[in-house]
């Protein structure tokens, strides 16, 4: 249903609310966008918030994107969550989440293979 580099707003069932995803592979994998928070955890990448211009842009002005978790999401739940399309981010923002989750001593070998192989020749 959606693509690598989309974000669209979900309902997150871990959340308990909606919240923003991006799209890292054609196999269904996503990871959470998030406003930075007091606390940074391990895995959370910062991007200036013109990289993500389809979304309000936090005091801060940087959007993180959480490498921490990969979420799997089919598109079954996508339309079940009433998923909303915000906007794609361009490939170098990929190439720097992929490089991140290549590196990731936090994501299981399993998550990394599946968010990676779903990412096919698309880079």
């Amino acid at each position: 249903m959606f693509k690598p580099g989309d974000v669209v707003l979900v309902f997150s069932e871990p959340a308990n609310k909606k919240k923003y995803h991006l799209c890292i592979s054609l196999n269904g994998c996503y990871l959470y966008v998030n406003s930075p928070k007091a606390k940074s955890y391990p895995g959370d990448v910062a991007f200036p918030c013109a990289d993500f211009a389809f979304l309000d842009p936090t005091d801060s002005g940087v959007s993180i994107v959480s490498c921490n978790v990969v979420v799997a999401i089919d598109d079954a739940q996508m339309k079940a969550g009433n998923a909303i399309l915000k906007g794609t981010v361009s490939n170098a923002v990929l190439r720097t989440l992929v490089k991140e989750i290549e590196d990731s001593e936090i994501l299981s070998p399993d998550e990394i293979e599946a968010a990676l192989n779903g990412l096919g020749d698309y880079l």
